[in-house]
């Protein structure tokens, strides 16, 4: 993301969320009513195959979720081992990598990112949820080589089974959000903006277009959920034929009861 285009998203992003209760919506006749020029359909996932709907690691709640995930075997050979943790990002402090049926034990207490301890060393970087080690003991042939750890999740906070994906569905300035756990959210886009400053019917190749966004429903858990946050895109090709590449969407899961969450996921 460009520092021009992360302004323009910030800009978006603090105009459309002071406070979290600005209604959104908009009188649909700046771009045309199919959506032809600004859609943003599509589903919405996690890179990292993670919970699209998520705590931010700084969170001082106690919404955690344990997890225990293998990252290599051994051989009898190798000591080195690494991988990326499927659930992120991952609470600092947490992680402790377990290998050669326990002769190596490895953690980061203090959630520095430093792996230390018994029979070996390593790294992790709790954004990423990437893990490397080294061993000096060797880890025999075919015994695991497991992280456990830990990582800030909606889940325990109203979702469900959690939320690992997001359908948009567009027509116009009215949106329709589907989770992973097939409850709709319904709203409206508003606040459409490109990066050139051009009007939103006459993006070109290479422009940036953002749109503010609101949706409320209730989650699988009965939950009441207004979402808001910003779609953003770079165009590809010139419109009317244009089309949304790199796809974001970006903002906060509030639900009632005063528990809230980060959105962000990206779409194909």
């Amino acid at each position: 993301m460009t520092t021009f285009w992360r302004g323009a998203f910030l800009v978006l992003l603090g105009v459309g969320m002071a406070g979290c209760e600005w209604e959104g919506g908009g009188d649909g006749t700046s771009w045309n009513t199919s959506g032809g020029y600004a859609n943003f359909s599509g589903t919405y996932r996690e890179p990292g195959g993670g919970y699209v709907v998520s705590l931010s690691t700084s969170s001082t709640t106690t919404n955690y979720v344990s997890g225990v995930q293998q990252i290599g075997t051994g051989n009898g050979v190798d000591v080195h081992f690494e991988g990326t943790l499927s659930h992120r990002p991952v609470l600092q402090g947490s992680v402790n990598v377990i290998a050669a049926l326990g002769s190596v034990s490895l953690s980061d207490p203090t959630g520095s990112g430093v792996l230390s301890g018994t029979g070996g060393s390593g790294a992790i970087n709790y954004d990423s949820g990437f893990v490397s080690v080294t061993c000096t003991v060797v880890p025999g042939t075919g015994t695991p080589v497991t992280v456990h750890y830990s990582y800030n999740s909606i889940y325990a906070s109203g979702a469900g089974s959690g939320i690992t994906s997001l359908s948009v569905q567009q027509e116009g300035n009215t949106i329709r959000i589907v989770d992973s756990n097939g409850k709709a959210y319904m709203g409206a886009l508003s606040g459409s903006r490109t990066g050139s400053g051009a009007d939103i019917t006459q993006t070109v190749d290479g422009d940036t277009v953002a749109s503010q966004f609101e949706a409320s429903g209730l989650s699988a858990a009965g939950k009441n959920v207004k979402m808001v946050g910003t779609f953003s895109a770079t165009v590809s090709g010139t419109a009317p034929a244009s089309v949304f590449k790199n796809r974001q969407m970006l903002g906060s899961w509030i639900e009632a009861g005063g528990k809230n969450a980060n959105i962000s996921g990206v779409a194909n």
